[in-house]
């Protein structure tokens, strides 16, 4: 279920301004201002894919495809991150341009729509596989109770002596969290 999830997720993600940019030739104002809307919500799904998970889940979490970059790695995929919309947006609209420059920023932007796709989803990919070895550790090591193994499965990091959380500890885990017992 999460690679078709992912496939139906990524296929949005790229195809969505090709798309849009393909319908824009229409002379319809309404079509356009609802091309233009869907941008928008693009924008919005772009952020959910790229932003929420910088911020939420891989800097707080160690095993991840970001403990590869240096700190200046870090700014210059936000910095990416952030420029790539106005991208797009020379990309959709026909704003007057030499053919030369126009040709340049539509090769451009789609080389980077299919690098940025494959980043993406090769990240959610590599979590993923990560959360499945997580999750086998915790049916070999933390299967003698159903709380420790509940707790265990919604833990965001596992090692061999037990798990831990990136947020506070839900109350019913904090037994658990204390090897000595």
């Amino acid at each position: 279920m999460f690679y078709l999830y992912l496939s139906v997720e990524s296929f949005l993600f790229f195809l969505t301004p090709i798309w849009i940019k393909a319908s824009l030739k229409s002379k319809s104002i309404k079509l356009r201002k609802f091309l233009i809307s869907l941008y928008i919500l693009w924008i919005f799904f772009y952020a959910y894919l790229t932003y929420v998970p910088f911020i939420f889940w891989y800097i707080k979490n160690d095993i991840n495809i970001q403990t590869f970059l240096s700190l200046y790695g870090l700014i210059l995929v936000v910095i990416i991150f952030s420029l790539l919309p106005f991208l797009y947006l020379f990309f959709i609209l026909n704003i007057k341009l030499s053919n030369l420059l126009r040709k340049f920023i539509n090769i451009f932007a789609l080389l980077i729509l299919i690098f940025l796709t494959i980043i993406i989803f090769g990240i959610k990919i590599y979590n993923y596989k990560n959360v499945l070895n997580l999750n086998d550790i915790c049916y070999q090591k933390h299967y003698s109770s159903e709380n420790k193994l509940s707790c265990c499965l919604k833990a965001e990091y596992v090692w061999n002596e037990g798990f831990a959380f990136a947020d506070k500890t839900p109350l019913k885990c904090q037994k658990f969290m204390n090897w000595n017992d």
